[in-house]
């Protein structure tokens, strides 16, 4: 009887330690494979298949003595707890070359994974699954085998609730997964010795030499720690063709960079790591915020509403992530109070790390920051806002996705004041253009009036939405520019940005797309994203296999011309970019035939493909003044002298294209190259060195196309 009592009592232990051990084991995997849908659904499968086979292999020991085989099992469980740890620091390799091996196809990676998933996980699961049939026949009484069964049940279930909700609130948060993994793996020890001495069989010698060896392991691994410098390799798998390169850069890596934080917390690892001037912080090994070329979006997320806004007095800021939003907005005189809503206190100690590059945000006397889920806080409070800013993390992060469905903006709508703006972030890196066009469609069932705007690579957009038309004070913002502070970051954003050499409101209104009726046109007919289907989740999950399309480039090739001509008012005196015309409303005449989008120099020795290169270059935005009214838009890079010929024929070989000939327009030598459906001319103009891509017709002449080398001249930048 009292070895009947003492193993219900290591049942409700075991089944314990069991659910502590499936919390830290999938938060581990998820720090390497990403916490999507998908990920989160194999490594249950793998659980749940592993614990089944368990069970039925626990059949084949009917005739061993069932305590002791009980004690064993006990003690596999923990030794492999101990191994965790460096298996995990061992999988970024083999995530890598699933990933490669794949191809790009989604069911091949995800079958693969799956996989993986079996061979982390199966000898643990296996033991799990055998406890409960092996404690079953241990337990149950002939004639009363219902009523121990459903005791054995209830007590292993309580058991297992117990340890999800302490090793999930308590063990990680306070003490860390490799310590939380520690505290089960020592109740495993502890039950299989009490259950091995209270069965009084024989075989001490075995059993205690192998409880010896499992408590060397303990020893030599005790201060075993998950490497943070693996962590994320779902995030830049692309990056890497072979191990061996990825070994060299993560060796570069460590040399540079070092960690400044790291911490489980309640909601995952958050680490800032420091390479150089450039910080980062990462939430489950994705980079979340920084101080290098995540600065322009950061500062922008605060500027796009709070100067669109004609009198922002009451923020509010979903997401704090490394503070500089915050900064951008505290940089606004008028603004009063700003609600700062996060989710994650790990994440509020690790914006310390960036006080400096946020000018200790946290500390303006007009911040109230609130820890908690975001989309509660608005639902719940009677407070409303001038300007809302939204900018959590990707989508297809587990639980992400319900800060971008039709619910959630229905609730951001009621608490705004009218007048009032809502800004979005979308990262658009795992947005093919359909999925932005479900972003879009979602919006408008809340916001009859949506901006576009975008940063520089096309890789972050800014959905400003409103429940009135939004206003365009184009002198009102140039004069909110001339702040010190704001200046000042705005230069950083230009400087980041390659927007030079233009300054003030042209910086700012480069970072515009589309307004209202092309953005309605182009998500016609979309699908919208709720609470009950979220499909954008599952499609970015999708694209994060293969590669994503340039939304930024459906979008321009949508609008095919730019807006519709209205009337500003006030009028603005002084001439501006194409981009800002477009922003007021007004055609920006593109002063060449057939136009069809113009390039950069700059990013033409990266070594890509055609396609990646064509994308690159679309990206950097510099205007030029043709004559009178009419625009040349063109995207040019800086020099201090004429460019030599020698740089013309790597811009020709680089983009698979030999050169027609030249003509000399101005003083200028001008080349043409040609490929099957488009022509390109290189030319230099202001120290501004120029690609130009345009289509011609079929079976045009090469003296048409020189005609449309001498039809433009060189204009004045605007500076």
């Amino acid at each position: 009887m009292k070895l009947r009592a003492l193993l219900l009592s290591a049942f409700f232990f075991s089944g314990f330690a069991a659910l502590v051990y499936e919390v830290m084991f999938t938060k581990g995997l998820i720090l390497f494979v990403g916490g999507t849908v998908y990920a989160y659904s194999l490594i249950l499968t793998a659980f749940l298949t592993g614990m089944g086979l368990g069970s039925l292999l626990a059949k084949r020991f009917q005739k061993t003595d069932l305590a002791t085989l009980f004690a064993y099992v006990q003690l596999g469980i923990g030794a492999y707890g101990l191994l965790f740890v460096p298996i995990l620091n061992n999988l970024d390799v083999s995530y890598l070359a699933i990933y490669n091996i794949s191809g790009g196809s989604f069911g091949v990676f995800h079958s693969l994974l799956l996989l993986l998933a079996y061979l982390v996980l199966l000898v643990p699961t296996l033991l799990m699954g055998m406890t409960f049939p092996v404690v079953s026949r241990l337990i149950a009484r002939a004639g009363n085998i219902g009523t121990d069964v459903g005791k054995l049940f209830c007590i292993n279930t309580l058991g297992g609730v117990a340890g999800a909700f302490v090793g999930g609130f308590v063990l990680l948060p306070v003490i860390g997964l490799e310590r939380a993994i520690l505290v089960a793996v020592a109740l495993n020890l502890l039950i299989s010795a009490v259950v091995f001495v209270a069965a009084g069989k024989g075989g001490r010698v075995a059993y205690g030499g192998a409880f010896a060896v499992v408590a060397l392991l303990a020893a030599f691994l005790f201060d075993a720690k998950v490497d943070p410098y693996r962590f994320g390799i779902y995030h830049q798998h692309g990056r890497f063709e072979t191990a061996s390169e990825y070994r060299e850069a993560l060796a570069r890596e460590r040399a540079a960079a070092g960690i400044s934080f790291s911490d489980f917390g309640l909601y995952g690892s958050v680490v800032v790591k420091e390479e150089g001037p450039v910080k980062v912080l990462m939430i489950d090994g994705k980079v979340d915020a920084g101080t290098g070329l995540d600065v322009p979006t950061q500062l922008l997320l605060g500027y796009i509403p709070g100067l669109m806004h004609p009198d922002p007095k009451d923020v509010a800021i979903i997401g704090l992530g490394s503070g500089i939003t915050l900064a951008a907005v505290e940089s606004l005189p008028v603004v009063e109070r700003i609600d700062v809503l996060e989710l994650n206190p790990t994440v509020v100690e690790a914006a310390g790390f960036f006080e400096v590059e946020n000018r200790n945000a946290l500390a303006d006397e007009r911040v109230e920051l609130t820890v908690g889920d975001a989309r509660d806080v608005l639902s719940t409070t009677d407070r409303t806002y001038d300007v809302i800013i939204s900018e959590p993390s990707n989508p297809w992060i587990d639980g992400e996705v319900f800060l971008f469905t039709r619910e959630f903006y229905s609730v951001v709508a009621e608490r705004l004041n009218e007048g009032g703006l809502f800004l979005q972030w979308i990262g658009a890196y795992d947005f093919n253009p359909e999925d932005l066009k479900v972003s879009l469609r979602t919006l408008e069932t809340a916001f009859p009036h949506v901006q576009a705007w975008a940063d520089a690579r096309g890789v972050d957009f800014f959905l400003l939405a409103s429940k009135e038309p939004i206003a365009r004070d184009y002198e009102g913002i140039a004069a909110a520019m001339r702040e010190p502070i704001i200046r000042s970051d705005f230069e950083a954003i230009s400087a980041l940005s390659n927007r030079g050499p233009f300054t003030g409101p042209d910086v700012f209104f480069s970072f515009f797309v589309a307004d209202d009726e092309t953005l309605d046109s182009y998500a016609s007919g979309a699908p919208v994203n709720t609470d009950n289907r979220p499909i954008i989740e599952f499609r970015t999950a999708r694209n994060r296999v293969g590669r994503t399309t340039s939304s930024l480039g459906a979008i321009l090739a949508h609008t095919s011309g730019g807006g519709a001509t209205t009337t500003v008012s006030p009028p603005v005196t002084a001439p501006v970019s194409g981009d800002v015309l477009s922003f007021l409303g007004l055609n920006a005449t593109i002063d060449m035939p057939l136009a069809e989008v113009e390039y950069a120099y700059e990013y033409t020795t990266r070594g890509e493909d055609s396609a990646s290169l064509r994308l690159a270059l679309e990206l950097t935005k510099h205007v030029v003044f043709g004559d009178g009214e009419r625009l040349l838009v063109v995207r040019g890079h800086p020099r201090e002298a004429e460019p030599p010929v020698e740089e013309f024929a790597a811009i020709a070989s680089s983009l698979g294209s030999a050169v027609l000939g030249t003509i000399e327009i101005e003083g200028q030598t001008r080349y043409l190259t040609r490929g099957e459906t488009i022509s390109a001319m290189l030319w230099h103009c202001n120290r501004h060195l120029y690609v130009t891509y345009f289509e011609h017709p079929p079976g045009a002449s090469l003296p048409s196309m020189f005609d449309t080398l001498a039809s433009v001249r060189c204009a004045t930048t605007n500076a």
